[in-house]
């Protein structure tokens, strides 16, 4: 589903990134954003996201990244994964 949507990307050892959601669907979203995040890295993503309320965060991974030199940003696909606890479940 296309939207403009308002994620935020988070890696561990980074800080917070605002990014614009592009698209979404049940297994991952096309993100837009001012860093790059190198293929197969593992995010967390709050979509939609709001600075003023509780929001959650969703594990996944980076599928592809692509430069969008014109606009200055970066698309990024990305799927999303299971959070493993301590029994693998």
């Amino acid at each position: 589903m296309k939207t403009r949507l308002t994620a935020c990307i988070r890696q561990a050892g980074a800080d917070d990134e605002l990014a614009v959601c592009e698209d979404i669907s049940p297994i991952g979203m096309c993100f837009r954003s001012k860093r790059r995040f190198d293929a197969d890295a593992s995010i967390d993503v709050a979509v939609p996201y709001a600075a003023d309320s509780a929001n959650i965060f969703l594990p996944a991974r980076i599928i592809y990244s692509e430069e969008m030199p014109k606009a200055g940003l970066f698309r990024h696909g990305t799927e999303y994964r299971r959070r493993t606890g301590a029994s693998g479940q």
